[in-house]
């Protein structure tokens, strides 16, 4: 039976030898005002931290900054089934030499673009079993991917589209750095898009239905190769996708043609709407705009001999009140 911790005091662990600390599935709430980001204060030395099985949903990054920033030794860092939803490119910055993270089995959809790329010594990373669905090329910059030797992001569901193909290509140029592939790396669904996804086999090999957990797949590397539909397996591992280049630029010109469509269409529609709500108005400014110089046209007006002084236009309904109030009115001046 676990002990549940409600309430840490700023400095409870305070301590010139503590080195390793475990509160691992205690029901910390991180988030909690009872808990305190100053907790590990005092801690010069802290070098490895447990936390896994707590909660860190909802916690601000300023105070998971804080949590860490007195721990200039930390080197390991443990937070997996923690409820982890969301982290940004700060939430990371107060343990700038941790050497093993830990985060799996959290709910994390997205890795901001360079979210570790600010720990620089950074070797061992661990988010398998999160809600990724896609790993781009800017999610780690050069250096980060070259530090790092073991990263585990398997169990994630990634979606096997035309952004995969970048991932994929690290995959199997790196595949030692990643823990549990290929079989932990499978295709969670596919391209709804009009350049339909193809899976290839080797011709003497079939679908995997994990019948054999021990045996490994081959990868799709061969040019003889057979095609299967995705419905016609059970499971694609990442290693198996592939998918046309050519398709795949084909799908990204159509969808950037759809949008320069789009855009017209909108910005034709809005100068409709704005010629037809104004066109008396702009009618108005073409006839002065055209009729020519104001100073003319009254020197003009001047030199003509006119038989009414004034010229009257009104709608039928108005006509009892233009003959009975203005004209007199009018002719009486």
């Amino acid at each position: 039976m676990h002990t549940l911790i409600t309430n840490i005091e700023p400095g409870a662990f305070a301590s010139a030898t503590l080195e390793k600390v475990y509160l691992s599935a205690t029901g910390i709430s991180f988030k909690s005002n009872d808990i305190s980001e100053k907790m590990f204060n005092g801690c010069p030395n802290l070098k490895y931290v447990q936390l896994d099985q707590n909660e860190f949903s909802d916690v601000p990054d300023a105070k998971f900054l804080e949590l860490f920033r007195n721990n200039p030794m930390l080197t390991t860092v443990y937070m997996g089934r923690s409820l982890i939803t969301t982290i940004t490119s700060d939430t990371f910055k107060g343990m700038p030499n941790v050497e093993e993270l830990s985060l799996y089995s959290n709910s994390i959809e997205d890795l901001p673009d360079g979210v570790f790329d600010n720990l620089s010594k950074l070797k061992i990373l661990q988010i398998d079993h999160n809600r990724l669905t896609e790993i781009r090329e800017t999610t780690f910059n050069a250096s980060t991917r070259q530090r790092l030797y073991q990263l585990d992001l398997s169990g994630n569901p990634f979606e096997c589209t035309c952004n995969v193909r970048w991932f994929k290509r690290w995959l199997m140029d790196d595949r030692k750095k990643f823990a549990k592939f290929p079989k932990g790396y499978v295709c969670a669904s596919f391209s709804s898009s009009s350049c339909e996804p193809k899976v290839f086999y080797h011709q003497h090999q079939n679908p995997e239905t994990l019948t054999d957990p021990d045996e490994e797949p081959l990868a799709s590397e061969s040019q003889d190769q057979s095609f299967l539909s995705p419905a016609g397996s059970s499971i694609v591992y990442l290693s198996d996708f592939v998918i046309n280049d050519q398709a795949c630029l084909l799908s990204q010109s159509t969808s950037l043609l759809t949008a320069v469509l789009a855009a017209v269409l909108v910005m034709f529609m809005l100068t409709f709407l704005v010629l037809y709500k104004y066109r008396w108005h702009i009618r108005l400014a073409l006839y002065e705009a055209f009729r020519g110089n104001p100073q003319q046209r009254l020197q003009r007006q001047r030199e003509r001999e006119y038989e009414y002084d004034v010229f009257v236009s009104y709608a039928n309904e108005d006509v009892d009140w233009v003959r009975q109030e203005l004209i007199p009115t009018l002719e009486g001046r």
